[in-house]
């Protein structure tokens, strides 16, 4: 038996998935950034390395954005779940277009070396950044009233479900589902203090 966490193999081999709801940490940020602009704006798509997260999360939010006509993706590049690479990649980009209304990232990582390359360069015109994951800077930031305004997450007990099922599965058992999904959640300023550890390091 083959427990895998997080994200699918290639192949048929694992017996029980358990992972988030990727796509729908990027329908819920898609749906978040038409409520937030109107249903009108330019927006940068900072994405992950190829892989199943990073595919379903653009999917997921380019899926939710074309239900409108007003909102248009001007540039989406790899920021490879990287604060470092989302910073040199985000300097470029803000030197290439004049105007952003808002940046989708899809890991708080990326959001943070966003923030960072539009604070250097004294940029007024973003009026918000997204992630996903939770890191605590990420959720500093919007206690903070800060430009990072929403993150999505799903919940990290996963490992713990993943863990549950191996066990089951060593001792014979049948497991019940053999894909877990763990539900988005959508986190803002209104409930981040039920997700804020300040005792966390991450």
């Amino acid at each position: 038996p083959l427990v895998i966490v997080d994200r699918e193999l290639e192949s048929n081999a694992a017996t029980v998935v358990v992972k988030g709801d990727n796509e729908g940490i990027g329908v819920n940020a898609g749906k978040y950034f038409i409520e937030k602009l109107n249903g009108q704006g330019k927006v940068v798509e900072i994405t992950g390395p190829p892989s199943s997260v990073t595919e379903q999360r653009g999917a997921g939010f380019k899926e939710a954005i074309d239900a409108v006509d007003g909102i248009e993706i001007i540039a989406s590049q790899s920021g490879d779940f990287s604060t470092e690479k989302s910073l040199e990649v985000m300097q470029n980009i803000l030197q290439a277009h004049p105007h952003i209304d808002a940046v989708f990232t899809q890991d708080d990582g990326m959001a943070l070396g966003v923030l960072q390359a539009i604070n250097e360069a004294g940029r007024d015109d973003i009026q918000f950044i997204t992630g996903a994951g939770g890191a605590k800077e990420v959720f500093e930031n919007m206690q903070e009233d800060g430009l990072i305004t929403a993150t999505f997450l799903y919940s990290p007990t996963m490992v713990e479900d993943g863990v549950k099922i191996a066990a089951q599965l060593a001792q014979g058992e049948n497991p019940a589902e053999t894909l877990v999904v763990k539900e988005a959640t959508q986190v803002t300023k209104d409930n981040v203090e039920e997700y804020y550890d300040p005792d966390s390091k991450f």
